[in-house]
């Protein structure tokens, strides 16, 4: 499969794509000998999903089968293996599955210990399931990890605080504001721990952390307390009449993130779907990428932003999308035949053949993944094949008239034309003389290069039968044709002479090219040629339609 590169520079994205065309050929002797040795690891846990919502749980069996095929992979590297289980350890904690993802943290963090995510996460997880020590132990870990990160020192530095370590706490919330001043949580945790022995103190930082956060007004009730203790009455009483709701925030990018998996990506598809409904596309796409940028690993959010694509004339974009899907589940049944649409439609008829059949592998009764999949095995002249898929969506649907000609125009390709006629009187028989069905036998029987077969006798019957019932063009043009193979050619000039008048006259050009070179024919004493033959926009050619497009794709 082709893959292309994302133009977004999102770095769960990356780590995947890295993951899911790892080489064991580009990997030095030093690190192959690493990825041997054994790492023990706990099994990986299979939560309990029939209390979520189906697309809740779809969401988190796909990241389950995105992490096994990652870990099953004798090219993945461990480190690899360990960003594949952090990432379903993500998902579990953003749906709060906290035992679930404890497990996959723990076992990213043996399979890459110099990674800083897993154990920052872990030790969230672990504090809310009332671990503190050992959520301690990885909040420390991390640290150690990333010299730079705020955000993990006062979290480190609030445990130690809940712990009763406060002399212990209060280093790491200094470190914190020494990396970022602007971390109001930092102040608060000092001002929390300088309240016993420093009450001014206390109330320098609790008023700093205001002036960062002036919607925190929890803190003005601490920092009335603290001015109280210090003996200014005056100002606790200013920091009491502001107190209310509201308490001091921690900037946490990766918990961020975690949160997006979730609630973000959801509020994002509901804002899209919204804005969809009040046919605002423009609106729908930026909100279909914010949904992806929450969980790039998601790939029903790449095809739903590819769908919209599609609709807002980007098919490039659109196929990159429905790849990368692929890439993600590589069976995902809206993804391939998207992708199959796309490719067909821009005349890539043979790249989309192995889409088509991936969707019809998946959702075997989707007829429009058929169709196409006929249409483009006849455009790359793969035509038994084309004639297997063609048979059976005439024998899945019997009234598909349009099926039942191209499977006839198929076997006319093959020159197999004694099945070709045969499919054509089972049709006329089964349908019940159905219009389309009696012209093209009537024109078979008047023009097939097979002695054996060809008919003029029974073809000016048909045709007769049909230019009385409706006298169009086209069944005029039948009956011409018959009546040329019945070698009554004299007739067969009168009725292509009054034809080619009034197809002058209605300005088909290319109707007026076909019948004068019939008309020249007649006239000499020849047969019409076979009209399957003859290429012109006004005949029906023998390929079938292209059926569909993304948004008919087969659902999952």
């Amino acid at each position: 499969m082709n893959q292309i590169k994302s133009p977004q520079p999102l770095t769960l994205l990356v780590a995947a794509s890295a993951l899911l065309v790892a080489s064991a050929c580009s990997q030095t002797a030093e690190s192959a000998a690493a990825q041997q040795e054994v790492v023990e690891l706990a099994p990986m846990p299979q939560p309990n999903l029939e209390q979520t919502t189906p697309a809740v749980a779809r969401q988190i069996r796909e990241r389950q089968l995105w992490q096994f095929r990652i870990d099953s992979n004798e090219g993945s590297t461990p480190q690899q293996k360990g960003t594949a289980m952090g990432e379903l350890g993500a998902l579990y904690h953003a749906y709060q599955m906290e035992a679930e993802a404890a497990v996959c943290y723990r076992n990213a963090q043996a399979l890459d210990p110099k990674a800083f995510r897993w154990p920052y996460y872990l030790c969230q997880v672990l504090g809310r399931t009332s671990q503190p020590e050992e959520a301690l132990k990885a909040c420390r870990r991390a640290a150690e990890l990333n010299g730079e990160d705020a955000a993990v020192r006062v979290r480190l530095a609030e445990l130690l605080n809940f712990l009763g370590r406060p002399e212990e706490a209060q280093p790491f919330f200094q470190q914190a504001l020494e990396i970022d001043p602007s971390t109001a949580a930092a102040h608060s945790g000092l001002g929390q721990i300088f309240l016993a022995k420093d009450p001014a103190a206390a109330a320098s930082h609790f008023e700093k952390a205001l002036e960062l956060q002036p919607d925190a007004l929890a803190a003005h009730a601490r920092a009335a307390a603290a001015h109280r203790a210090s003996g200014d009455e005056a100002r606790a009483a200013a920091h009491e009449a502001k107190a209310g709701e509201g308490e001091v925030k921690l900037a946490e990018p990766l918990m961020a993130s975690i949160q997006g998996l979730s609630l973000g990506q959801q509020l994002y598809r509901q804002k899209a779907q919204r804005a969809i409904d009040a046919k605002k596309f423009d609106e729908a796409e930026e909100s279909f990428r914010r949904a992806v940028a929450a969980d790039p690993l998601f790939a029903d959010l790449r095809v739903a932003l590819a769908a919209i694509l599609v609709q807002n004339n980007k098919p490039g974009e659109a196929l990159e999308q429905y790849q990368l899907a692929l890439d993600l589940s590589p069976k995902h049944p809206r993804a391939s035949f998207g992708a199959a649409f796309l490719l067909q439609r821009s005349g890539r008829d043979q790249e989309a053949i192995p889409y088509y059949r991936v969707a019809l592998e998946t959702t075997p009764g989707h007829r429009p993944s058929r169709t196409n999949l006929a249409q483009a095995l006849f455009e790359t002249e793969q035509y038994d094949e084309a004639l297997g898929e063609l048979t059976l969506l005439v024998a899945e649907e019997p009234n598909d008239i349009s099926m039942r000609l191209v499977e006839v125009g198929t076997l006319i390709k093959m020159d197999r034309f004694r099945e070709a006629l045969g499919r054509l009187e089972a049709g006329v028989t089964e349908l019940e003389g159905h219009a389309a069905l009696k012209q093209t036998l009537a024109r078979f029987l008047a023009t097939v290069r097979d002695d054996e077969l060809r008919d003029g006798a029974r073809a000016v019957e048909l045709a007769d039968e049909l230019f009385k019932a409706e006298e169009a063009p086209e069944n005029a043009e039948t009956l011409a044709m018959a009546l040329a193979a019945a070698g009554r050619f004299d007739e067969a000039v009168q009725v292509q002479q009054v034809l080619l008048a009034t197809a002058q006259e209605a300005g088909r050009n290319n109707l007026v090219q076909a019948v004068t070179q019939n008309l020249e024919r007649f006239k000499r004493g020849e047969t019409a040629r076979p009209p399957w033959e003859v290429q012109r926009s006004s005949s029906v050619g023998p390929g079938p339609r292209l059926d569909g497009g993304p948004d008919g794709g087969p659902a999952r």
